[in-house]
């Protein structure tokens, strides 16, 4: 008998038509329903360790309601708070659970009724079906993506750069019960959902399409991890990394997807019988000091009046640092960044909270000693983009979003003390 127990349930967690879409600055209406989001719950234990991993195909998931939801599922099915994994797969088609200058407010009526009661119905039947199963991983390449910061006059835009840093590395696990039944699949990639614009349908973009692909060829439920897509987009034929608008691109680049998923799942070996194991810490990230009291009057000046978009946050950001020198601020030397891990046999799961860079990952995965080590972006929180120090100096929507999230800045080399923390955690679990 098999050493673990899988168990899996879905749940939509489609919005009403008419609410905000969240993903972009001066955000749209939804108009109509192209395909049903969903949380996808994979419960685990070996008997020792218990564990929850929940995949909402939505764009992100507030830190708040992060840590609220993991009481809550903590509650209900008994697992640590400290061995769950709250991920988004980050479609910029569905609704805003997030607020964020310029970008929107959360609605709350939608996380309060529909998103929140989802998760936990979909946790509580996950634990209830775990049955005794084996898992198989296997991984190939897929070309959907490509680094999206394009270089203009030394300056860097949202485009496509072929030479820029990109992990084609498609990941595919699969759980499978005693005589061989597939109880769930999991694709770990890096790429934005963003293929399919500023549309207005509700959609889980070019990933829909390659789960449902997988759904169908496997018969059970099937789940995105999404990678260190902070500079990573899909390759569109326009020469971009979103879409015109239209859902019709993210159908097409999702059979690219599905395609490269399918031929990986297809060559998973025999399931075996593995432990796991969950690592929880407190990192400790460098900081420097916050703008000067004249920097933040200066630029505040500048971007006063903006809305939506970089400006407003910009605007936002150093009212915040303004208001820190009115109110006897004290900075500090680090920033604490609970990190969650969830090792399976011979996978690691990394959640981190942002928008990582590419490169970063591939640091991590080249210096951890798990053979298969996916770093997960957008989980258990929502920090916003984190950067390599290399591209810093390029600038571009990125960089200015990193450099606007926090009132202390990340100390220089920020990105390889992350990635040795990180490498660090996994060596000692």
């Amino acid at each position: 008998m098999s050493m673990l127990s899988v168990g899996v349930a879905s749940r939509p967690i489609t919005p009403p038509v008419g609410g905000y879409l969240y993903g972009y600055p001066n955000p749209p209406r939804s108009t109509e329903v192209h395909d049903e989001l969903t949380v996808t719950a994979l419960s685990l234990t070996d008997g020792e360790t218990c564990a929850l991993l929940l995949s909402f195909t939505i764009c992100s998931l507030s830190t708040e309601l992060c840590v609220r939801l993991s009481s809550l599922l903590e509650a209900e099915t008994g697992t640590p708070r400290t061995s769950i994994l709250l991920h988004a797969t980050h479609t910029h088609s569905g609704p805003s659970t997030t607020d964020s200058a310029g970008w929107g407010s959360a609605d709350i009526e939608y996380i309060e009724n529909i998103l929140i009661p989802a998760a936990v119905a979909a946790a509580r039947e996950a634990v209830a079906a775990r049955r005794p199963a084996g898992m198989a991983v296997a991984t190939g390449n897929c070309y959907l993506g490509i680094n999206r910061r394009q270089l203009r006059d030394g300056q860097a835009c949202l485009g496509q750069n072929p030479e820029g840093p990109y992990d084609p590395t498609m990941t595919v696990l699969g759980f499978f019960g005693e005589d061989g039944t597939p109880i769930a699949t999991a694709v770990h990639y890096a790429a934005h959902c963003t293929a399919s614009g500023k549309n207005t349908e509700i959609t889980r973009d070019w990933a829909g399409v390659m789960l449902d692909a997988l759904a169908e060829e496997t018969g059970a439920p099937a789940l995105f991890l999404q990678g260190p897509e902070g500079d990573v987009g899909p390759r569109m034929p326009s020469g971009k990394t979103i879409g015109e608008a239209s859902v019709r691109d993210s159908q097409e680049l999702g059979k690219i997807a599905a395609r490269d998923a399918l031929a990986i799942y297809r060559t998973l070996g025999a399931p075996q019988s593995v432990a796991i194991a969950s690592s929880h810490r407190v990192l400790q990230l460098p900081l420097a000091a916050r703008p000067r009291r004249e920097e933040a009057e200066a630029l505040l000046r500048q971007n006063a009046d903006a809305t939506a978009g970089v400006e407003a946050k910009t605007a936002e950001y150093y009212r915040r640092v303004l208001a820190s020198y009115d109110e006897g601020y004290t900075e500090s030397e680090s920033l604490p960044l609970p990190q969650t891990l969830l090792r399976i046999g011979d996978v690691v799961l990394v959640a981190f909270p942002y928008e990582l860079f590419s490169r970063i990952g591939l640091d991590i995965r080249a210096a951890s000693p798990v053979p298969y080590t996916l770093s997960l972006s957008l989980t258990n929180g929502r920090g916003c983009y984190f950067v390599t120090e290399e591209a810093i100096p390029f600038g571009g929507y990125e960089v200015s979003m990193f450099l606007l999230e926090n009132l202390q800045r990340y100390a220089p080399g920020i990105d390889r003390t992350l990635a040795a923390l990180t490498v660090g955690h996994i060596s000692e679990m």
